[in-house]
């Protein structure tokens, strides 16, 4: 981790290429060494959380300032695999790995409990297949502190991540087509709000297990991958 000064050559350069993603306020480049830069379009004053190394999420490693102006520009992290999720998981995804990639997320989730994950949307959490885990890109925006109470933080996350997956598309299909179902994501959803403590409840864990029971017995046999509960 560390302050890097650049010539304005070198981003003109690396915006040569193809972005690979971003939006409006920047866009994100493939680099060297397996990294990704991500640019900035629209001058930011700060970045948080560039000492911190982690698997699983894109933290930043190297810090860009514009050798000139001393304009913060942009900030290198690491490559990580995946596949977003606006589409949802793949159909053959079995609902055991479902639940414990839910459990490894829900265990990052609180590994940094002091951080305000501030824009976490689906297009920053990507589901890497072959490791069976969700890896999280895009902490820009991530802060310390939510009005000075650790715990807010806890909650907000918490509920944060619950709303996205139970929102996945695959599930949304599903839910649409049975009343019943629906209702239960309902009732979960509420439940979600009413939570006291992030550590005795794994709600998305919970309401599959549920899901899975009450297809298994509208079908009248085991429910075992997502594509199942489609059929």
């Amino acid at each position: 981790m560390s302050r890097v000064l650049v010539e304005k050559k070198v981003l003109e350069d690396i915006k040569k290429t193809s972005p690979i993603g971003g939006g409006f306020e920047s866009k994100c480049y493939r680099y060297q060494n397996n990294q990704i830069i991500k640019i900035f379009s629209i001058p930011k004053t700060n970045i948080l959380f560039d000492d911190i190394e982690e698997e699983r999420i894109a933290f930043p490693k190297e810090i860009w300032f514009d050798k000139d102006s001393n304009r913060l520009v942009g900030y290198t992290m690491n490559f990580l695999n995946g596949e977003d999720l606006t589409l949802g998981f793949k159909k053959n995804l079995s609902l055991e790995e479902l639940k414990q990639v839910y459990l490894n997320t829900k265990e990052l989730f609180e590994k940094y409990k002091f951080i305000y994950m501030r824009d976490i949307n689906l297009k920053n959490l990507l589901y890497d297949y072959d490791k069976n885990q969700i890896n999280i890109i895009d902490t820009s925006f991530w802060y310390k502190g939510l009005g000075g109470n650790s715990y807010s933080i806890d909650l907000f996350n918490y509920q944060m991540i619950n709303a996205l997956l139970l929102n996945i598309v695959n599930l949304k299909k599903i839910l649409e087509e049975n009343k019943n179902l629906n209702n239960l994501f309902i009732a979960y959803q509420n439940y979600s709000h009413k939570i006291n403590n992030l550590h005795i409840s794994n709600l998305f864990y919970e309401f599959l297990k549920e899901l899975e029971l009450e297809v298994s017995e509208r079908k009248q046999k085991k429910i075992i991958t997502l594509g199942q509960l489609i059929e």
